[in-house]
């Protein structure tokens, strides 16, 4: 219900290019299935170990140990099917592209009149060939369309998609690099490059979209920086989302094996959100905090 205008069916792509610390999606960062451990569930049975050929998972020390560096070349997961408890389970799975547009097709009824799908993941154009037939396939079938991007995809990979996206949740984390490359692992070069490019190209519903970090970029000098970039785009309509941090994901790190990175992260309060809002409205951009965007 906020990805996207009404009610909406949101496609998890995975494998992303970006590293971030605070990241939601943890278990869709690889491109390819990982298997997921709740280790709370798991009574150290050993059946996992047992039917996992290549001998990715251990059962003799203190928990269950998987090594995913294996996992990535195993294409069946016996290991899963093996356990009895259920503490095992993949994140991701291969889907053809006929077979995901039935499952779009199905869903049709539960949309509304403003419904639609929304690719996220991970991020949606690391898999650029399918993210851009399935949109093609989405637009022919006039059903509505909207990613959500971290920005770190070549060019050609927008370009390809442009025709057939009606709207564009485009992330920026930070305008600084060195900040930007200590905390998600990349330049922003291409990121802030994509969005000028989008800016002046695109004539869908264009939106951004800032995860608000504490220590990062929720001072007021990094969100008149951000506001200044984003308010001097050719563009007229520009909007922002203003994300708080959340901490939904860390059972996530947990069932990957992972430590989880920020801990002991504040959630900004709604004082200071509404302070960073009225960053924005000042320098003209239209600014809306949590992820609900007016259509």
């Amino acid at each position: 219900m906020t990805d996207g205008p009404g009610c909406r069916t949101i496609g998890f792509l995975q494998g992303c290019p970006l590293r971030c610390n605070w990241c939601a999606n943890p278990d869709g960062i690889d491109p390819h299935p990982v298997p997921l451990l709740m280790a709370s569930t798991c009574d150290l049975c050993g059946d996992c170990a047992g039917a996992c050929p290549y001998g990715a998972v251990s059962a003799d020390g203190p928990a269950v140990a998987i090594d995913r560096d294996i996992c990535a070349g195993c294409e069946t997961f016996p290991c899963v099917n093996a356990c009895s408890r259920g503490a095992l389970e993949i994140a991701g799975y291969e889907v053809e592209l006929d077979q995901l547009m039935r499952i779009l097709q199905r869903d049709r009824r539960y949309w509304g009149a403003s419904g639609g799908v929304t690719l996220t993941g991970g991020e949606p154009l690391f898999q650029r060939s399918f993210a851009t037939q399935l949109l093609r396939r989405c637009s022919e079938s006039y059903i509505h369309t909207a990613v959500e991007t971290c920005g770190y995809a070549a060019w050609p990979a927008y370009a390809d998609c442009l025709p057939h996206l009606d709207w564009n949740f485009f992330d920026i984390k930070h305008v600084d690099d060195d900040r930007h490359l200590g905390a998600a692992g990349r330049s922003n070069d291409l990121i802030l490059s994509n969005a000028r490019r989008l800016a002046e190209s695109f004539d869908g519903r264009l939106v951004f979209r800032t995860p608000v970090i504490p220590g990062l970029n929720d001072s007021d000098r990094d969100m008149r920086d951000l506001a200044d970039f984003v308010a001097h785009l050719p563009r007229p309509d520009l909007e922002i989302n203003l994300l708080p941090i959340h901490h939904y994901s860390r059972e996530k790190y947990r069932k990957l094996g992972q430590a989880y990175p920020m801990p002991d992260l504040s959630i900004p309060t709604p004082e200071q959100l509404a302070r960073a809002a009225q960053v924005f409205d000042d320098a003209g951009v239209t600014c809306y905090v949590g992820s609900e965007t007016p259509f």
